[in-house]
């Protein structure tokens, strides 16, 4: 892209021919773009209405996860649509932060514990990781049997909470 706004974020599908970014050119709280690698045509998948941020692809290669603050509510939702339709399906209100496996598994984090759910059954919503320690940024591996996240446990800088401005260590997480 070349254009003075800000980039980022970039989530390239399987065979890399298509990349999801979130660019701030038409908003600058965040929209969700669509780039042909090969052609270079761009096509802008959300709107003004709300700060989209860290897409990612589904297994099936056509829809599109993402995070969706909405401003008049103040409550941050991971939604889904196709890269073909303006429908948005909420799979999850408070997620802070999401993975997607190619298995159809997505782990998030809701700002303090990890959850997991199958993509096509998204109610069916399992804990990971519970208690007083801050977990965010869960990544899942492919068959969704092993979840690494980022566990903030101490407060390292002492200001009296334990938060993402403390020193961090990863887990992992095993289901066998």
């Amino acid at each position: 892209t070349t254009h003075p706004a800000i980039d980022a974020q970039p989530a390239l599908n399987a065979d890399g021919s298509q990349l999801l970014y979130v660019s701030q050119k038409t908003d600058p709280r965040g929209d969700v773009f669509l780039l042909n690698v090969e052609s270079g045509e761009e096509t802008q998948l959300t709107d003004l209405s709300s700060a989209d941020s860290w897409p990612a692809w589904g297994p099936d290669g056509k829809t599109v996860l993402y995070l969706k603050m909405d401003y008049t509510s103040g409550v941050q939702r991971m939604v889904q649509r196709t890269i073909d339709s303006d429908a948005e399906t909420v799979l999850v209100s408070g997620a802070t932060s999401f993975s997607v496996a190619p298995s159809g598994w997505v782990v998030y984090s809701d700002g303090g514990d990890i959850h997991l759910f199958q993509l096509d059954n998204p109610s069916a919503v399992s804990a990971v990781s519970f208690g007083a320690a801050t977990d965010l940024w869960p990544a899942v591996s492919s068959d969704g049997r092993h979840i690494y996240f980022a566990r903030y446990d101490r407060d390292t800088n002492r200001d009296g909470f334990v938060d993402a401005y403390d020193e961090s260590s990863m887990w992992l997480h095993r289901f066998d």
